[in-house]
Protein backbone atom coordinates (compact mmCIF):
# COMPACT_ATOMS: atom_id res chain seq x y z
CA UNK A 1 0.00 0.00 0.00
CA UNK A 2 1.24 3.48 -0.79
CA UNK A 3 2.06 5.36 2.38
CA UNK A 4 1.11 9.03 2.41
CA UNK A 5 2.58 11.62 4.71
CA UNK A 6 0.14 13.15 7.19
CA UNK A 7 2.22 15.35 9.54
CA UNK A 8 0.36 16.93 12.48
CA UNK A 9 0.52 20.59 11.48
CA UNK A 10 -1.64 23.65 11.80
CA UNK A 11 -3.05 24.45 8.38
CA UNK A 12 -2.64 27.87 6.75
CA UNK A 13 -5.21 29.33 4.39
CA UNK A 14 -5.82 27.17 1.29
CA UNK A 15 -3.83 27.93 -1.84
CA UNK A 16 -5.81 30.42 -3.91
CA UNK A 17 -7.32 29.49 -7.26
CA UNK A 18 -5.53 31.18 -10.17
CA UNK A 19 -7.29 34.26 -11.50
CA UNK A 20 -7.78 32.57 -14.87
CA UNK A 21 -9.50 29.37 -13.87
CA UNK A 22 -10.12 28.05 -17.34
CA UNK A 23 -13.26 26.42 -18.73
CA UNK A 24 -16.32 26.41 -16.49
CA UNK A 25 -16.58 22.66 -15.89
CA UNK A 26 -18.85 21.69 -13.00
CA UNK A 27 -18.80 17.89 -12.99
CA UNK A 28 -16.91 14.86 -14.26
CA UNK A 29 -19.71 14.26 -16.77
CA UNK A 30 -19.19 17.77 -18.16
CA UNK A 31 -15.44 17.20 -18.20
CA UNK A 32 -15.87 14.05 -20.29
CA UNK A 33 -17.97 16.05 -22.77
CA UNK A 34 -15.29 18.76 -22.94
CA UNK A 35 -12.49 16.22 -23.43
CA UNK A 36 -14.51 14.38 -26.08
CA UNK A 37 -15.02 17.62 -28.01
CA UNK A 38 -11.33 18.50 -27.69
CA UNK A 39 -10.38 14.99 -28.79
CA UNK A 40 -12.48 15.36 -31.95
CA UNK A 41 -10.56 18.52 -32.82
CA UNK A 42 -7.18 16.91 -32.16
CA UNK A 43 -8.09 13.81 -34.16
CA UNK A 44 -9.30 15.93 -37.08
CA UNK A 45 -5.96 17.77 -37.09
CA UNK A 46 -3.94 14.52 -36.80
CA UNK A 47 -2.43 16.02 -33.66
CA UNK A 48 -0.20 13.76 -31.54
CA UNK A 49 -1.74 15.20 -28.39
CA UNK A 50 -4.92 13.25 -29.12
CA UNK A 51 -3.36 10.17 -27.49
CA UNK A 52 -3.15 11.80 -24.06
CA UNK A 53 -6.57 13.41 -24.43
CA UNK A 54 -8.11 10.03 -25.27
CA UNK A 55 -6.35 8.26 -22.39
CA UNK A 56 -7.36 11.09 -20.04
CA UNK A 57 -11.03 10.94 -21.07
CA UNK A 58 -11.01 7.17 -20.52
CA UNK A 59 -9.50 7.63 -17.05
CA UNK A 60 -12.07 10.29 -16.09
CA UNK A 61 -14.87 7.98 -17.19
CA UNK A 62 -13.41 5.21 -15.03
CA UNK A 63 -13.12 7.60 -12.09
CA UNK A 64 -16.74 8.69 -12.51
CA UNK A 65 -17.81 5.04 -12.41
CA UNK A 66 -15.75 4.52 -9.26
CA UNK A 67 -17.42 7.49 -7.56
CA UNK A 68 -20.88 6.35 -8.71
CA UNK A 69 -20.21 3.01 -6.99
CA UNK A 70 -19.39 4.93 -3.79
CA UNK A 71 -15.81 3.78 -4.17
CA UNK A 72 -14.32 6.83 -2.45
CA UNK A 73 -17.04 7.36 0.15
CA UNK A 74 -17.36 10.78 1.74
CA UNK A 75 -14.35 12.04 -0.22
CA UNK A 76 -16.23 11.99 -3.54
CA UNK A 77 -16.67 15.77 -3.68
CA UNK A 78 -13.04 16.36 -2.71
CA UNK A 79 -11.73 13.97 -5.36
CA UNK A 80 -13.98 15.49 -8.01
CA UNK A 81 -12.87 19.02 -7.08
CA UNK A 82 -9.22 18.05 -7.54
CA UNK A 83 -9.81 16.27 -10.84
CA UNK A 84 -11.72 19.24 -12.26
CA UNK A 85 -8.97 21.61 -11.12
CA UNK A 86 -6.31 19.44 -12.76
CA UNK A 87 -8.37 19.33 -15.96
CA UNK A 88 -8.69 23.11 -16.07
CA UNK A 89 -4.90 23.37 -15.84
CA UNK A 90 -4.46 20.93 -18.71
CA UNK A 91 -7.01 22.71 -20.90
CA UNK A 92 -5.50 26.12 -20.11
CA UNK A 93 -2.10 24.81 -21.18
CA UNK A 94 -3.48 23.43 -24.45
CA UNK A 95 -5.26 26.69 -25.24
CA UNK A 96 -2.24 28.85 -24.41
CA UNK A 97 0.07 26.72 -26.55
CA UNK A 98 -2.33 26.77 -29.49
CA UNK A 99 -2.44 30.58 -29.25
CA UNK A 100 1.39 30.56 -29.35
CA UNK A 101 1.29 32.12 -25.88
CA UNK A 102 4.56 30.80 -24.45
CA UNK A 103 4.35 33.01 -21.36
CA UNK A 104 0.85 31.73 -20.64
CA UNK A 105 1.84 28.07 -20.98
CA UNK A 106 3.13 26.77 -17.61
CA UNK A 107 6.80 25.80 -17.74
CA UNK A 108 6.30 22.01 -17.42
CA UNK A 109 3.68 21.93 -20.18
CA UNK A 110 5.84 24.23 -22.31
CA UNK A 111 8.81 21.91 -21.80
CA UNK A 112 6.73 18.84 -22.69
CA UNK A 113 5.27 20.42 -25.82
CA UNK A 114 8.59 21.89 -26.96
CA UNK A 115 10.37 18.58 -26.47
CA UNK A 116 7.80 16.82 -28.63
CA UNK A 117 7.80 19.54 -31.28
CA UNK A 118 11.55 19.91 -31.73
CA UNK A 119 12.60 16.30 -31.18
CA UNK A 120 10.00 14.92 -33.58
CA UNK A 121 8.91 12.36 -31.02
CA UNK A 122 6.24 9.73 -31.46
CA UNK A 123 2.63 9.72 -30.29
CA UNK A 124 3.71 7.45 -27.44
CA UNK A 125 6.28 9.98 -26.29
CA UNK A 126 3.74 12.79 -26.40
CA UNK A 127 1.48 10.70 -24.18
CA UNK A 128 4.26 10.06 -21.70
CA UNK A 129 5.38 13.70 -21.54
CA UNK A 130 1.81 14.89 -20.97
CA UNK A 131 1.40 12.35 -18.17
CA UNK A 132 4.53 13.84 -16.55
CA UNK A 133 3.16 17.39 -16.69
CA UNK A 134 -0.30 16.25 -15.60
CA UNK A 135 0.70 14.27 -12.50
CA UNK A 136 3.98 15.91 -11.50
CA UNK A 137 2.78 19.51 -11.92
CA UNK A 138 -0.99 20.00 -12.13
CA UNK A 139 -1.94 17.36 -9.55
CA UNK A 140 0.06 18.66 -6.54
CA UNK A 141 -1.11 22.22 -7.22
CA UNK A 142 -4.74 21.07 -7.38
CA UNK A 143 -4.42 19.09 -4.15
CA UNK A 144 -2.83 22.06 -2.39
CA UNK A 145 -5.77 24.26 -3.40
CA UNK A 146 -8.22 21.82 -1.81
CA UNK A 147 -8.99 21.43 1.91
CA UNK A 148 -5.94 19.73 3.41
CA UNK A 149 -6.44 20.50 7.09
CA UNK A 150 -4.96 17.71 9.23
CA UNK A 151 -8.34 16.08 9.90
CA UNK A 152 -9.40 16.29 6.26
CA UNK A 153 -6.11 15.00 4.85
CA UNK A 154 -6.32 11.90 7.02
CA UNK A 155 -9.77 11.09 5.62
CA UNK A 156 -8.96 11.96 2.02
CA UNK A 157 -5.66 10.04 1.96
CA UNK A 158 -7.58 6.76 1.75
CA UNK A 159 -9.63 8.04 -1.19
CA UNK A 160 -6.44 9.22 -2.90
CA UNK A 161 -4.99 5.72 -2.49
CA UNK A 162 -8.16 4.27 -3.99
CA UNK A 163 -7.84 6.46 -7.08
CA UNK A 164 -4.17 5.52 -7.36
CA UNK A 165 -5.21 1.86 -7.17
CA UNK A 166 -7.63 2.49 -10.05
CA UNK A 167 -4.69 3.71 -12.11
CA UNK A 168 -2.62 0.73 -10.97
CA UNK A 169 -5.29 -1.68 -12.16
CA UNK A 170 -6.34 0.12 -15.32
CA UNK A 171 -3.69 2.71 -16.23
CA UNK A 172 -2.04 0.44 -18.78
CA UNK A 173 -5.42 -0.26 -20.33
CA UNK A 174 -6.23 3.47 -20.50
CA UNK A 175 -2.95 4.21 -22.27
CA UNK A 176 -3.03 1.08 -24.40
CA UNK A 177 -6.55 1.77 -25.64
CA UNK A 178 -5.50 5.28 -26.64
CA UNK A 179 -2.34 4.17 -28.39
CA UNK A 180 -4.08 1.35 -30.26
CA UNK A 181 -6.16 4.03 -31.95
CA UNK A 182 -3.03 5.63 -33.38
CA UNK A 183 -0.84 2.56 -33.94
CA UNK A 184 -0.44 0.56 -37.13
CA UNK A 185 0.85 -2.48 -35.22
CA UNK A 186 0.44 -3.90 -31.69
CA UNK A 187 4.08 -3.39 -30.64
CA UNK A 188 3.23 -0.39 -28.46
CA UNK A 189 0.56 -2.30 -26.59
CA UNK A 190 2.91 -5.23 -26.05
CA UNK A 191 5.60 -2.90 -24.74
CA UNK A 192 3.14 -1.30 -22.32
CA UNK A 193 2.10 -4.74 -21.11
CA UNK A 194 5.74 -5.56 -20.41
CA UNK A 195 6.02 -2.33 -18.48
CA UNK A 196 8.21 0.26 -20.14
CA UNK A 197 10.42 1.82 -17.48
CA UNK A 198 8.99 5.29 -17.91
CA UNK A 199 5.34 4.41 -18.48
CA UNK A 200 4.72 1.66 -15.94
CA UNK A 201 2.30 1.30 -13.05
CA UNK A 202 5.18 1.82 -10.63
CA UNK A 203 6.19 5.04 -12.39
CA UNK A 204 2.67 6.48 -12.18
CA UNK A 205 2.28 5.40 -8.55
CA UNK A 206 5.59 7.02 -7.61
CA UNK A 207 4.58 10.30 -9.27
CA UNK A 208 1.20 10.31 -7.52
CA UNK A 209 2.83 9.57 -4.15
CA UNK A 210 5.29 12.42 -4.71
CA UNK A 211 2.45 14.73 -5.81
CA UNK A 212 0.64 14.14 -2.51
CA UNK A 213 3.73 14.88 -0.43
CA UNK A 214 4.58 18.01 -2.42
CA UNK A 215 0.99 19.25 -2.11
CA UNK A 216 1.21 18.95 1.68
CA UNK A 217 4.44 20.94 1.70
CA UNK A 218 2.84 23.69 -0.37
CA UNK A 219 -0.36 23.75 1.69
CA UNK A 220 1.53 23.83 4.98
CA UNK A 221 3.80 26.71 3.93
CA UNK A 222 2.67 29.72 6.00
CA UNK A 223 4.85 32.46 4.53
CA UNK A 224 5.02 33.65 0.94
CA UNK A 225 8.70 32.79 0.71
CA UNK A 226 7.98 29.25 1.88
CA UNK A 227 5.16 28.88 -0.62
CA UNK A 228 7.36 30.18 -3.42
CA UNK A 229 10.01 27.63 -2.51
CA UNK A 230 7.46 24.80 -2.37
CA UNK A 231 5.99 25.80 -5.73
CA UNK A 232 9.48 26.05 -7.20
CA UNK A 233 10.23 22.54 -5.99
CA UNK A 234 7.09 21.19 -7.67
CA UNK A 235 7.89 22.96 -10.93
CA UNK A 236 11.53 21.83 -10.88
CA UNK A 237 10.59 18.21 -10.15
CA UNK A 238 8.10 18.22 -13.02
CA UNK A 239 10.65 19.71 -15.41
CA UNK A 240 13.18 17.08 -14.34
CA UNK A 241 10.69 14.28 -15.00
CA UNK A 242 10.02 15.66 -18.47
CA UNK A 243 13.71 16.14 -19.23
CA UNK A 244 14.51 12.57 -18.14
CA UNK A 245 11.77 10.97 -20.27
CA UNK A 246 13.60 9.04 -22.96
CA UNK A 247 12.14 8.75 -26.49
CA UNK A 248 10.68 5.42 -27.58
CA UNK A 249 12.66 5.13 -30.81
CA UNK A 250 11.85 1.45 -31.22
CA UNK A 251 8.12 2.13 -31.42
CA UNK A 252 8.12 4.98 -33.92
CA UNK A 253 7.76 2.79 -37.00
CA UNK A 254 4.55 1.33 -35.58
CA UNK A 255 2.76 4.65 -35.42
CA UNK A 256 0.21 5.72 -37.97
CA UNK A 257 1.86 7.93 -40.58
CA UNK A 258 0.79 11.50 -41.13
CA UNK A 259 0.42 12.44 -37.46
CA UNK A 260 2.26 15.50 -36.26
CA UNK A 261 2.84 17.80 -33.34
CA UNK A 262 1.54 21.35 -33.87
CA UNK A 263 3.02 24.67 -32.89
Amino acid sequence: MIELLTPPVTSPEPIAEPASSGPGIGSLAELIDVLTARLSRLDAAHDHRAAFCRAYATYVDGLRSLIDRDGVGASAGWIEQIELDVARGYLRALDAWDRHDMAGTPAPWRAAFLKSKHAGLSVCDDLRLSICAHIAYELPLAIARADLSPRQRSMHADAYRTVTALLSRSGGAFCGAALRTYAAAPSIVRALRRGDGTMSVEWIEAMRRRAWCEALSLYDAHRDVERSAAFGHIETAALKSIANAQPSHGWRASLTSGWRFPG
